[in-house]
């Protein structure tokens, strides 16, 4: 794994005229230092403070959230002990970025792994719980699809506009 300081992410954005740059990062610090450091997407966040959510508002940072929760036969308990505090911290966090208007998308980390599949479905239908039916979807569809937009060139669709 490799650590990015703010100054090599600022210096990325400048020199290669990036307009995304996204940041996996679940704890409140790492969060501002990527805010600080200019990227525009935050991946996880779960254990964002209410202040930090906040920032990413006021800095048009965006929200990309797992609703990683345990007790149900996709996810029956955490991975690991360590992964044990962010078992359902997603409701909370989601809550504050509604609060503030933050952008926040449905979090696909596992669209890649053929067999889990179906426990991300089950993630969206946790969203359901806190958001509603029709605005899990919107969120999961058209709401990721302005985010995927702000990749700009890299767009893999610029025929029309996605979602």
């Amino acid at each position: 794994m490799k650590i990015i300081t703010q100054i090599g992410v600022r210096n990325g954005l400048l020199k290669y005229h990036i307009r995304l740059v996204c940041s996996h990062v679940y704890s409140d610090a790492g969060v501002n230092r990527a805010i600080d450091g200019g990227v525009k997407s935050i991946e996880h966040g779960q254990l964002a403070t209410e202040k930090t959510i906040q920032k990413m508002a006021d800095n048009g940072v965006w929200l990309s959230i797992q609703a990683f929760e345990t007790g149900n036969k996709y996810y029956p308990k955490p991975l690991s002990p360590k992964g044990a505090i962010l078992d359902g911290a997603w409701r909370k966090t989601l809550g504050y970025a509604m609060k503030h208007k933050c952008n926040y998308a449905f979090g696909t980390d596992l669209i890649f792994a053929p067999f889990a599949a179906s426990g991300q479905n089950y993630m969206l239908y946790l969203f359901s719980e806190v958001l509603g039916s029709l605005a899990a979807l919107r969120v999961a569809t058209s709401g990721n699809a302005k985010l995927m937009a702000m990749s700009g060139e890299r767009n893999p669709y610029i025929q029309a506009p996605l979602g």
